[in-house]
């Protein structure tokens, strides 16, 4: 039996509508909700849902940043994360991304990455805590789009003042297989997995998704081979970097591409994966409707199953404490 507020409305706790809503406040009125019990967290007597018995403690978890694909539990926990992407000022824009002629943003893709700042916040933290580890977050620390000029790029701005300041500090990054793949491959770029480990880069996240790249190409993930993404993780590992996986188990997958990405983990030996499920890769990056959500609910949790129990044969214990910038 459905519970109801004393508005009347179903509201959206779990409890009531599951799946639909991710946040726990009633659509009509100003009831919340928590998520662990399913009371009513604020002030707000109902006849027909109980009070939250647990507030302390939800009080204290509001305050933590959700887990999700932007803040993966196995990036975030023990980090202290620095945003690397900023709005760009008029006339800062990448050159990849057209420059600022018209003076107006490109969106979120018009950034910039304020060094000097960066570098404030590293050495702020590394003097209260020298162990400290970084996740220096953007979406794709290689972007080949953010550059500088016609020849140099981000990154290597980063990493050449990483390397230079020799700090000693842990750093973990993402970026995508494909970009990785051709600044490696690329002699011409004079980035060399010795020269990314110089700069305190000691763990990268990719997204590799799954081993099927037929699947890959509905998810809209840049193309890359296997073999040269194998290639390149050799490099990584003898340099001394820790490669890890992002994985999904979604409604397209079947038993054999499942099985393709388990054979690919155990073959290419990443330090460690993260896997999602998700629903809104069917056909394509488009959100579904509930129905087909539950259609699809027991195969995909089959799915996850899978990969989270070859999380529990790939990954290490998790670190603990750290912090946001």
């Amino acid at each position: 039996m459905k519970k109801t507020a004393h508005c009347g409305c179903e509201g959206s706790c779990p409890a009531c509508r599951i799946g639909e809503v991710e946040n726990h406040k009633c659509d009509s009125c100003v009831i919340e909700f928590c998520p662990k019990c399913h009371g009513i967290v604020n002030d707000i007597k109902s006849e027909n849902v109980m009070p939250c018995k647990c507030k302390k403690q939800i009080i204290k978890e509001e305050k933590m940043e959700k887990h999700s694909y932007e803040n993966p539990k196995g990036v975030m926990d023990g980090y202290v994360r620095i945003r690397l992407d900023d709005l760009c000022g008029h006339g800062k824009c990448f050159v990849g991304y057209g420059g600022c002629s018209s003076r107006l943003p490109i969106f979120d893709e018009c950034e910039i990455w304020k060094i000097p700042e960066i570098l404030k916040t590293i050495k702020k933290v590394t003097k209260k805590n020298p162990m400290a580890r970084f996740f220096l977050d953007t979406p794709n620390f290689f972007d080949s789009e953010k550059r500088l000029n016609e020849t140099e790029f981000q990154f290597q701005e980063l990493l050449t003042i990483l390397v230079q300041q020799k700090m000693g500090a842990y750093f973990s990054i993402q970026a995508t297989p494909r970009e990785l793949i051709r600044f490696l491959k690329d002699k011409k770029n004079k980035i060399s997995p010795r020269f990314i480990r110089k700069a305190g880069i000691k763990e990268i996240w990719m997204g590799v998704e799954s081993a099927n790249s037929g699947l890959r190409r509905k998810y809209g993930k840049p193309y890359f081979e296997n073999d040269e993404l194998e290639e390149v993780m050799i490099k990584l590992q003898k340099a001394g970097i820790k490669c890890c996986f992002y994985l999904v188990a979604s409604s397209d997958d079947t038993d054999e591409t499942i099985q393709e990405t388990v054979d690919f983990v155990r073959k290419t030996k990443p330090a460690q994966i993260c896997p999602f499920d998700v629903f809104h890769y069917i056909n394509g990056e488009h959100f579904v409707d509930f129905e087909t959500v539950r259609a699809n609910l027991d195969k995909v949790a089959r799915f996850q199953q899978v990969l989270q129990a070859l999380a529990g044969e790939v990954n290490p214990k998790q670190n603990t404490g750290g912090g946001m910038v």
